[in-house]
């Protein structure tokens, strides 16, 4: 079978294989011989000069292709001969490197073998050819998803009701985002979320690029055993409450449903799909994705983990939520007149990087709220479900670990944004 010559009659008789070829990062280098570089690079800017193909006649004359006309009746599919041409791209490339490689270690460079394979790793790889869908092919699809809804479906639970009632759950294939100045218990609402997934009956898995997985099991058994997290720090649990831990960590030492990666495992795109596919979790946590493992400076590497998360969260059909971190400023009255009661202006100062999210929250914490033990949610955006447009207030009391919503008609605490602070003395 002419691979080469199946691909190209197909290129001079429709736009949209030259386009699926494109998208894949194909080029004229990708043929084999010299005529069909010649011709796929002919077909290529006939089509950008004049906005259509030229005649297969005009290129097998022109770029001197023999029989390019008799190359479309080999018995196999528009769509096998695209696929197969795309993976003979990433088996060459593929094969290349791995020569590199090879090279590097007969040289007694294991260093320079390992920085070559991050290298190709890390480069944009041949992707599938897969082209545009149509919208009107997605009738059905809008219509399945309205009666999942009319029939009470519900994605997978967050620990507070008006904030379910917010998003209806984290959906699958959906990126839901919490932000905050540093220091307002990003991490701990990850945890939260994460075991009240695991409560029912979710399997999840953590990413802490910033924090020990030791940290993240400490809240954890912290809030299972419902100890407190003051004493726990200070070395301070009464008999009652060690003995309370200790059972606790016995019940569950062979309990499965929660995994963690932190600092010490790979957390760039490659390493954590392959985490994904190994565990197959209901929920991904990502907490302080501007430290996952990217490229760049921190702006850089939190547009690239957003990337990831947009196209891997729907590769995957997976709901991830993702935990960011905002500029001290926010929330504080100033020159500029930003305060949290303006979500949107919050938002707007992580450099618009969420565009793509199914639901945002921004937590607050003043002073006041601090000694009141709460934490308040403001809504950024939402896609589904229902809000009345109040805040959300939860209670945020370490000493009885009670992180519960705070009842709707309850008295409030009337709070200035003015005031909104971080106190470095806060232990979660």
């Amino acid at each position: 079978m002419d691979l080469d010559g199946g691909v190209l009659f197909a290129a001079t008789k429709s736009v949209d294989v030259v386009e699926r070829l494109r998208l894949a990062g194909v080029g004229p280098e990708d043929f084999v011989e010299a005529s069909a570089k010649r011709a796929f690079t002919f077909i290529a800017k006939h089509l950008d000069s004049h906005g259509s193909l030229p005649e297969p006649q005009a290129v097998a004359e022109l770029c001197q292709v023999e029989g390019l006309e008799t190359f479309g009746d080999q018995g196999v599919s528009e769509d096998w001969l695209l696929e197969e041409f795309v993976n003979r791209k990433l088996h060459r490339a593929l094969g290349e490197r791995v020569e590199k490689i090879r090279d590097k270690l007969r040289a007694n460079d294991p260093h320079g073998a390992l920085e070559s394979l991050q290298e190709f790793a890390a480069a944009p790889a041949a992707t599938s050819s897969e082209p545009p869908v149509s919208l009107f092919s997605l009738g059905g699809e809008v219509e399945e998803a309205y009666r999942l809804v009319k029939e009470g479906f519900f994605g997978c639970p967050l620990p507070w009701p008006k904030i379910n009632e917010i998003t209806m759950g984290l959906w699958p294939g959906t990126c839901t985002y919490f932000v905050a100045r540093p220091g307002t218990g990003k991490t701990h609402v990850a945890m939260l979320i994460a075991r009240h997934a695991w409560q029912h009956g979710k399997r999840v898995l953590i990413v802490s690029p910033e924090m020990s997985k030791e940290a993240i099991a400490e809240r954890f058994f912290i809030a299972q055993a419902q100890v407190s997290g003051v004493n726990l720090l200070r070395g301070t649990l009464t008999d009652f409450e060690q003995q309370r831990l200790h059972t606790t960590v016995e019940e569950l030492e062979n309990a499965d449903g929660i995994w963690i990666v932190d600092s010490s495992h790979k957390l760039d795109g490659p390493g954590l799909d392959q985490y994904i596919r190994q565990l197959k979790p209901d929920l991904v946590c990502l907490d302080s994705i501007y430290d996952l493992s990217f490229q760049g400076n921190k702006t850089e590497r939190t547009m690239a983990a957003i990337d990831w998360m947009r196209s891997s969260s729907k590769k995957h059909d997976v709901p991830f939520v993702g935990f960011h971190q905002i500029n001290r400023s926010v929330g504080q009255k100033g020159k500029e007149g930003v305060g949290f009661a303006d979500a949107g202006a919050a938002i707007a100062l992580t450099d618009q990087l969420l565009w793509d999210a199914h639901a945002i929250f921004i937590l607050e914490q003043s002073q006041d709220m601090l000694q009141d033990k709460r934490l308040r949610f403001h809504v950024g955006k939402k896609r589904r479900g229902h809000w009345d447009g109040e805040p959300i207030d939860c209670h945020w009391d370490f000493e009885t670990m009670n992180f519960s919503e705070v009842a709707v008609g309850a008295e409030r605490q009337q709070y200035n944004d003015q005031d909104a602070g971080f106190d470095e003395g806060v232990p979660f």
